[in-house]
């Protein structure tokens, strides 16, 4: 993140050594950023420029940027998507776009390398560069280019799918839960100026952490809604959950139908009185901020 706030802010700054590579490795690959012509002030302008520019002098036809030089490679791959945040979602998928292209008809071998690190970065729950509106231009770059086979594309297209479920905006998916005493309920008919969809598993230790902090929420209006989506029943009928709070499990359609992208646990959303999704796979302390805020 330094180092794109000093691309775009037009600062002196030295790329740091990259692990694993010592000072002579490092003279036998340069990659030079472009320079950011003087007459654009507006930040956003200035990133739509890095966004666009951003790989004119590395070479894709080199197949040893994924090998010798792969540590350094990337480290340039994550100070451009650190750029991401500063440009509009146009820009970006104009870049993204023409990045992936050079990169197909240079080597097969980079290309496979950097669709790789688009989904680690940006789709690997415990990536702390995740971000999902990024990820959905590169999967509709790959679903839709002419230069893949079908073959290529299911991934892709599975992983498209899935983030295309629960969007910001979207009604939350209905399903039915179980309640400890067997009774049944709908998500559809929970009535909270706020919801906070709270999949978990009773066992798992950063559940406990999230449980502990939601448990100190004290907004009027807000209501806890939390679903174990998996088979023991019987360890979720041991934990303690808070009262006041709807507590129930789906072990079987959440799973089995992919309602939600459950890829992580624990995973939260938050949800409007009309059951629309503010917030999607949030962290928790994001969503208390929120909350706090409003």
């Amino acid at each position: 993140m330094v180092l794109a706030l000093c691309l775009l802010m037009a600062v002196g700054c030295t790329p740091k050594q990259t692990r694993n590579s010592s000072p002579a490795e490092q003279k036998a690959f340069t990659f030079t950023p472009p320079v950011i012509p003087d007459y654009m002030t507006n930040p956003e302008d200035r990133a739509g420029y890095m966004v666009l520019q951003y790989w004119g002098s590395f070479d894709f036809t080199d197949s040893t940027m994924t090998t010798e030089w792969q540590d350094m490679a990337e480290q340039a791959f994550v100070d451009y998507i650190n750029i991401f945040p500063y440009a509009s979602l146009q820009v970006i998928q104009r870049g993204i776009g023409n990045m992936l292209d050079k990169a197909l008809d240079g080597s097969r071998q980079v290309y496979d390398h950097f669709a790789e690190l688009f989904e680690k970065y940006l789709y690997d729950p415990n990536s702390p560069f995740r971000q999902e509106d990024f990820y959905i231009l590169v999967l509709r770059y790959i679903v839709d280019s002419d230069k893949l086979d079908e073959l290529d594309k299911l991934r892709p297209r599975s992983h498209l799918e899935t983030a295309l479920k629960n969007r910001p905006g979207d009604i939350a998916t209905d399903f039915e839960y179980t309640l400890a005493d067997g009774s049944k309920g709908r998500l559809g008919n929970v009535r909270a100026e706020r919801i906070i969809l709270y999949f978990n598993n009773p066992d798992c230790s950063d559940c406990k952490r999230v449980k502990e902090i939601l448990n100190q929420l004290n907004l009027p209006g807000v209501r806890v809604v939390s679903i174990y989506p998996d088979d023991d029943i019987e360890s979720w009928r041991a934990a303690e959950y808070p009262a006041g709070w709807i507590n129930g499990y789906n072990n079987t359609t959440l799973r089995s139908n992919a309602l939600y992208d459950l890829r992580a646990i624990p995973t939260l959303y938050l949800l409007d009185s009309d059951r629309r999704i503010v917030l999607k796979d949030a962290p928790v302390e994001f969503i208390m901020s929120f909350l706090y805020q409003q």
